[in-house]
């Protein structure tokens, strides 16, 4: 349950970001392409839906650039790798599939 405190100082803490956010004029994606990094190899079960959505997401970004970056083996680790060491910006990100846990 939320205090009415809580919900009174919530405009206060986010004000200042978002007042930064629209002097500097900064807007995500700011010109650079967008990485979508897939564990599995072009053409393969990963691939797929990545690249499906990748037009879209497009689109809904305003036209940002999506790059699927296939970096196929160790089960995805070599994948989650690189994306766990790149920048923490916002321009790299993991496809990772969904499987059941035994």
């Amino acid at each position: 349950m939320l205090h009415r405190r809580t919900l009174l100082a919530a405009p206060f803490v986010f004000a200042p970001s978002q007042h930064a956010a629209a002097q500097s004029g900064a807007v995500w994606p700011a010109g650079r392409p967008i990485r979508l990094v897939v564990g599995f190899p072009p053409g393969g079960s990963g691939h797929f839906p990545a690249r499906t959505l990748s037009d879209p997401l497009a689109r809904e970004l305003g036209g940002a650039t999506i790059i699927v970056d296939n970096r196929p083996g160790a089960g995805s680790n070599i994948a989650a790798e690189h994306v766990a060491r790149s920048e923490p910006d916002g321009y790299t990100n993991f496809s990772a599939a969904i499987s059941p846990m035994r």
